[in-house]
């Protein structure tokens, strides 16, 4: 009898095929060419029956025909390739499922020079990451999102903020703060007040991160632009990403993406934008995994607000270089028709334009 589970990424089914002996051949060899060229994760079409199976108590599918179907993946066959500096893998807890080995998989099938592996609060991506990397021609920027504070960590709320080492020593400043957070400051999250990082950021670049960074927050809040720019004025650069990442913003309200369009435009002047994904998952398709995690009742409010909106999750993948177009990130700043005037920030009080 030949057993196995099928899924479509909405739902599963579990699959049986019994073997007959056929004229001149038994029915163990026909189990045994069958098995040899199934694999997990191949795509197949199957015809046959669902009933209800009295052995397992459940509904299987009995298979009368099986065939190997082609599996269509995503190719990036842009010129000029992107890299993704905000990636989480199933080491962020609740908030990701995929692994370090598929991104980096993927990202050199995609031909990509390199790639962040950015989780919440760890580094225990770092081992595995650096195992591939060693056997890959993508480079490994070593990274975190971390959960900053002021100077009195056990405040209410932390932002979040993304750290990326430049060099060996960068690292091990990371790896210093790692230990900080979980050991000296720890409150509820591995925290980092902002000294800390002052202290520690000696050879990485410190981003705004997302929705829930200190920027974003200030913006929405309505700080007004001297304190936004005095904020910015600690990051090396600012991060925007696409609407869809936050949609869920506007549920209660059908106030602008205040976080793209009236900030970002605002601090692109004096800052350099990178245009990042926050992703979660390798495919735009939601997974059954995914559903899992948003369905979680104990999972954190942004992601149970989250979960209100599907198409939120949807668009939160790993982009290829054309999806994610000049075009798309000058209408983001709502510059409708060209990508113009933005300035990229080149190190204190150098300041230079690009139209």
């Amino acid at each position: 009898m030949l057993s196995f589970c099928l899924s479509d990424e909405t739902n599963g089914i579990v699959c049986k095929k019994f073997f007959k002996p056929k004229r001149g051949k038994d029915s163990e060899e026909d189990f045994v060419e069958i098995i040899s060229k199934l694999k997990e994760g191949m795509e197949v079409r199957i015809r046959g029956s669902v009933r209800f199976d009295t052995y397992m108590n459940e509904y299987v599918l009995f298979i009368d025909s099986l065939a190997k179907k082609e599996k269509t993946v995503r190719e990036d066959k842009a010129e000029v390739k992107r890299v993704e500096l905000h990636a989480h893998t199933t080491m962020s807890a609740m908030d990701a499922v995929v692994s370090v080995k598929d991104l980096l998989q993927t990202a050199e099938r995609w031909g990509w020079p390199a790639i962040a592996v950015t989780d919440h609060g760890v580094v225990q991506a770092f081992p595995d990451a650096m195992k591939i990397a060693s056997k890959s021609s993508v480079k490994v920027i070593y990274g975190m999102e971390g959960y900053l504070t002021g100077n009195d960590y056990d405040q209410k709320r932390a932002n979040h903020i993304i750290f990326l080492a430049k060099n060996p020593n960068g690292l091990r400043n990371l790896y210093q703060m790692v230990s900080l957070s979980h050991v000296k400051y720890f409150h509820r999250q591995p925290r980092l007040p902002k000294k800390i990082v002052q202290e520690y950021r000696e050879g990485i670049l410190i981003g705004s991160a997302c929705e829930a960074g200190e920027l974003i927050r200030a913006i929405e809040e309505g700080q007004g632009d001297e304190q936004l720019l005095k904020i910015a004025e600690f990051y090396d650069y600012l991060e925007i990403q696409p609407n869809g990442n936050n949609a869920f913003m506007l549920r209660t309200s059908d106030r602008e993406y205040v976080t793209n369009k009236r900030g970002e435009e605002k601090k692109n002047r004096y800052w350099r934008v990178n245009s990042e994904e926050d992703l979660i998952n390798i495919t735009e398709q939601k997974s059954l995994e995914e559903k899992i995690i948003s369905d979680d009742e104990k999972i954190s409010l942004y992601k149970r607000m989250q979960k209100l909106d599907e198409k939120t999750r949807e668009v939160m993948y790993l982009r290829i270089s054309g999806e994610l177009t000049f075009k798309e990130i000058a209408d983001i700043l709502n510059k409708t028709e060209t990508w113009a005037r933005v300035t990229f920030y080149r190190g204190k009080n150098q300041l230079k334009e690009v139209d």
